[in-house]
Parts: structure tokens; C-alpha cells; sequence
């Protein structure tokens, strides 16, 4: 574990840039954008709204994918309720910093970038819940409690993909805002870190595998970043980016 938080110092050190970017909505390309995403919540709200409960007597741990398994030892109400409280804190930070920003110059890009980013995010992951229809870990607990739909909405792990949706975020918005502060590298490591919090209570509260928080991860990275990156006003960006994000996703979500 030790290891794991020393690539990601690493890693930070060496990607982390500035550059001078601005962001703006063009229409119709923002209407398909805004449009898709919320076509995208209703098509998976559908699915999703369709799922079974599983049921207990076709559930094996043996089918499991071996380093999953892990999570079976888990199931810790506490550490639900505080994936809860890291979630929001980590969800609100970069709208919270958009819209004191926007607010003195009367332009809400940047708001609206993270609505949507936010936005993909859950209709991408009410879709996968409702298609792939995964059983949660306590399911295999072999509580004499039936299990409800909910228990069929394993992958993958909502409360870690709009977290890192979040987290990416804050460090984008956060160097487009203050190009040259000190604080970006602190800003990057502390949201990734409550994010990568927050995907780990999910396994210890027994709501998810760790592949599903790995895929949320990388899922909710991926969105964070290519949301902004599609309203570029103009060039300077880095282009590692989108691998900074990605593999500081794969060293946090474990």
C-alpha cells in the first residue's frame, strides 16, 4: 500500500503542469452533449429500474473473480455512512470552486462543464448497473434476509465513479483558475486521495467488489477529463492529462 502511495507522489511530481486554458459552449455541440447525457440517464434509469434481486441459491463464491473476494470478508455500515460524507465532500469541492469563480465574471462555463461532466458519469453508470446486473458481496452472505434489487447493482461502483468525476475536476479547475499557486500538486493529492477514501469504504461497507471501484475509477476520471478537454477554447493543454488521470485512478482505487 505504502508502494502504491509512493508511485502516485511520483507520478504527481512528474505530470502535473499549468496552462493557460479557456473553456466555452458552442451550440449545437452542447445541446448534443447536454441532450445525449440525459438520453443516456433515461435510457439507463430504465434498465436500471428493471434489475431482479438475485437469487441466493444461484450465487457461488467460487464463480468470483479471485482478488474480489476480498470483499466478502466486509460489511460495515459505518464505513457506508462515511463513503456518504466523502462522496459529497469531494463532488461539491469543484462546483463549489466554479461557482465562486463564475460568479465574479458572470460566466458560468465552467459550472455548466461539471453539471455535464457529472451528468455522463451517472447515466454511464445506471446503464452498466442495469445491463451487467452484478451482485453486491453481502449477497453472498447467505443472510436468511432476501436480498432487494439493489443488491443486483454491483458494477459498477457509482459512489467511486462520480468521485473521481469530482476529484479530477477539482485539479483541472483548480490549475485553469490558479495557473501558478503552489497548491495544485496539494489539490490533486487531496481530492484523488478522498475520492480513492471513498471507493475503498464502499468494499468495507460489503457494497462492492474491487473491480468495480477500479472501474468507476477509471470511468469517472476518463469523464472529468474529457468534459473539459472538448471546450477547450484553444491549445496548451498537456496532453499526459488524460494518463494522469487514468493511472492516478488504477493507484488510488486500491
Amino acid at each position: 500500500m505504502r508502494r502504491r502511495f509512493v508511485m502516485v507522489f511520483i507520478l504527481l511530481s512528474c505530470t502535473l503542469c499549468h496552462a493557460d486554458v479557456r473553456y466555452e459552449f458552442e451550440n449545437p455541440r452542447d445541446a448534443w452533449i447536454l441532450g445525449s447525457g440525459l438520453l443516456l440517464n433515461g435510457i439507463g434509469g430504465w434498465f436500471y429500474h428493471q434489475v431482479s434481486p438475485p437469487d441466493p441459491s444461484t450465487l457461488s463464491q467460487s464463480e468470483i473473480f479471485f482478488p474480489d473476494r476480498i470483499a466478502l470478508r466486509y460489511d460495515n455500515p459505518t464505513a457506508s455512512r462515511f463513503s456518504d460524507w466523502t462522496l459529497i465532500l469531494v463532488s461539491m469541492a469543484p462546483l463549489a470552486m466554479s461557482v465562486h469563480e463564475n460568479s465574479s465574471t458572470g460566466k458560468w462555463t465552467e459550472s455548466a462543464l461539471y453539471l455535464e461532466s457529472q451528468i455522463w458519469t451517472s447515466g454511464l453508470t445506471r446503464l452498466c448497473k442495469g445491463i451487467v446486473r452484478r451482485p453486491r458481496p453481502y449477497a453472498y452472505a447467505g443472510s436468511s434476509t432476501l436480498p432487494d434489487k439493489d443488491a443486483a447493482r454491483s458494477f459498477f461502483s457509482g459512489h467511486t465513479s462520480i468521485a473521481f468525476t469530482g476529484a479530477v475536476s477539482t485539479g483541472i479547475f483548480f490549475d485553469h483558475f490558479y495557473p501558478e499557486s503552489k497548491w495544485s500538486k496539494t489539490v490533486w493529492i487531496s481530492s484523488l486521495s478522498l475520492a480513492a477514501t471513498t471507493g475503498v469504504l464502499r468494499i468495507l461497507a460489503g457494497k462492492h467488489f474491487p473491480t468495480d471501484v477500479l472501474t468507476g475509477a477509471i470511468v469517472g476520471s476518463f469523464v472529468g477529463w474529457m468534459i473539459p478537454k472538448m471546450h477547450e477554447e484553444q491549445g496548451g493543454a498537456d496532453e499526459s492529462s488524460i494518463s494522469q488521470a487514468m493511472l492516478l485512478s488504477i493507484q488510488f482505487s486500491f
